[in-house]
């Protein structure tokens, strides 16, 4: 099962793509999906998304060593500062996670079902982060994808 995310630098997650069995590209899941960005956001993503260009959407993504060379010390500290920005989808990723039934192997065969696994899976993550017992860092606004 394969789906993406827009979540927030507070690890809410504001989008869920349709599941996707199989191996599936993350750049060819975001390309049908068509989704709208809303005007001026700052879009960090991975290596994955190579050429994803939305409208309307500041893309901030890490440099890639060149063949046969290294990068130089700026470049460098960009990529340290998208990795600590994007971690936090990672840590929204993980947090999905935390209900096994999202990672192991799913044996039900109709599609509507597995989209609902991950959506109630998603859902309970998120209640998680809004939750007043467990503060998690305001939002600034800048989304992320995976």
């Amino acid at each position: 099962m394969k789906n993406n995310f827009l979540t927030t630098q507070s690890q809410y997650v504001i989008y869920l793509s349709p599941t996707h069995e199989g191996t599936v590209h993350d750049k060819k899941i975001a390309d049908e999906d068509e989704t709208v960005f809303p005007q001026g956001i700052h879009l960090f993503q991975d290596s994955g998304f190579q050429g994803f260009r939305p409208d309307n959407v500041f893309i901030v993504q890490p440099f890639k060593k060149p063949r046969n060379g290294e990068l130089g010390e700026m470049k460098k500290w960009f990529n340290r500062y998208v990795a600590k920005i994007r971690i936090c989808v990672e840590h929204a990723i993980s947090g999905i996670k935390r209900c096994r039934i999202v990672k192991e192997k799913c044996r039900h065969f109709r599609q509507h079902f597995r989209d609902q696994i991950i959506e109630i899976c998603t859902a309970l993550h998120n209640f998680r982060v809004c939750s007043p017992f467990r503060k998690y860092e305001k939002c600034k606004f800048k989304w992320s994808v995976d």
